[in-house]
This record gives C-alpha cells, structure tokens and sequence, in this order.
C-alpha cells in the first residue's frame, strides 16, 4: 500500500493558500495592465513589450543549465518579462512608488518563495528525499551514508613489472556506487524511478530490495541535481513511492 507523506489538513492549506494567492496576484496584475493600456499608446506599448520579453528569454538562455532548457520554459520567462514591466508601469501611474511595492509584496508572498523560505529556515530536501527513500523501501529511514573520499590519481611512474600487488579490497559502497550520465533524459529518469517501484515489491532477499533501494536513491539524487526546485515541489505536494514527478519537472 502507497505511503503518502504529507497530512491531508497541510496540503488543503497549502492549496487554498495557492487559490487566494492566484486570485490576489491576477486582480494585481489585470489593474497594472489596464493602467498601461491607458497610460501608454498602443505603439509604445507593444515595442516595451516585444523588447522586455526577448531580454527575459536571452537571461534565461544564459542562466539556465543546458540541461533544464526547453522551449516552453524560455518563452513562458520571457513573455512574463513583458507583462511584468507592463504590470509595473501600470501600477505605477496610478499608485506611484507603493505600485512598485505592491508588485514586490505579491511576489514575497508567493507560495515559491515561501517554499524557499522555509527550506533555508530548516526543512531541507534532504530529510525529504530520506523519507521517500524509507517509504519506498518499506523500512525504517537508513542511516547517513558515509561521504565518499575522492579517488586517488594514478601517478605517472609504473609500477616494476616484477611485483605482484595483492589485490586491494573495496569498499562495498564504491562498488555498489552508480553514476547517472547527463545523456540520460529527464523523461528516462523518471520511469526509471516509477518501475523500480515494481521491482522493488517483486525482491525476495535483503540484498535484492537493498540494491533497488540504492538504485532508487541514484534517480532521485540525480533529480536533485538537474532540478531540485521541481523535486521540491513534487515532494511538498505529497509524492508517492509508485509516483512519478515528470509533469514538474517536464514545465
């Protein structure tokens, strides 16, 4: 049976939170709108926007990991460029300076940024992968796993052809170590992820759930990697072990 990690009366907060925020920040947004239609001619209006909005999708170009571009994303940062600088002009004919600190009370008092917030304040992504992971593997949460020393650099001098080395033991958790290549897709890692939950009800021995287990955790630390806002957001939502977050992170 599926564990759900979030308590129902949370996430009914969390979305009416969502709901009133929306609604607050769309009548924001249509009354800055409207003040620029009247405010600004139409010619005017339309070049502030094509040239805010091709500045908004150039940063997002340059700031993005190659990785996490898509087109979809770059034109939706920079059509939100254009209607935040109308937005803003908008509300700063009619309001003057408390337009502009309107405009930035909205946005602090998004559900974003107050996702952010409290992750610097003390609920990191770590402790919420864990229980994931613990979820997923029906046990109780694993212990920290030791930090890997970083590998040796082979010298430049050989060794005498002579001698024998006695082979050197290694460490289960470097054997055990799996390394995702960043030529994997987004997609790939997803159903990954989705079907070792499968495998994982199918293990018959320790060793079996314990390397499914690990194999999870590597899809889910290179989820974290490649995009760990949209990790975040899948997990704050009530993630299921046999879910998948591929509709976060594929916007």
């Amino acid at each position: 049976m599926t564990t759900i990690l979030r308590p129902a009366p949370r996430r009914l907060l969390r979305a009416t939170y969502q709901v009133l925020w929306t609604t607050v920040a769309a009548l924001v947004y249509a009354a800055g709108l409207v003040g620029a239609f009247f405010t600004l001619p139409p010619q005017a209006m339309g070049g502030l926007f094509l040239a805010s909005s091709l500045l908004g999708a150039s940063c997002a170009l340059s700031l993005w990991a190659i990785e996490s571009i898509r087109p979809a994303r770059v034109a939706w940062a920079g059509l939100a460029t254009g209607v935040v600088l109308l937005t803003l002009l908008g509300l700063s004919d009619f309001l003057g300076l408390a337009g502009v600190g309107l405009l930035i009370l909205v946005h602090a008092l998004s559900p974003t940024m107050l996702r952010r917030l409290t992750r610097l304040s003390g609920h990191s992504l770590r402790s919420s992968v864990d229980r994931v992971r613990a979820a997923a593997s029906g046990e109780a949460p694993l212990e920290p796993r030791p930090s890997r020393e970083p590998r040796r650099k082979p010298t430049s001098s050989p060794s005498p052809p002579a001698v024998e080395w006695p082979p050197t033991p290694v460490a289960d958790a470097e054997v055990e170590a799996l390394e995702v290549p960043d030529l994997v897709a987004v997609e790939d890692l997803c159903l990954a992820w989705q079907s070792s939950f499968l495998a994982l009800k199918r293990c018959t021995t320790p060793e079996a759930r314990l390397r499914v287990v690990a194999e999870r955790q590597a899809c889910l630390d290179e989820l974290e990697r490649r995009d760990p806002e949209a990790l975040h957001a899948w997990l704050d939502d009530g993630a299921r072990a046999a879910s998948t977050p591929n509709k976060y992170l594929s916007h």
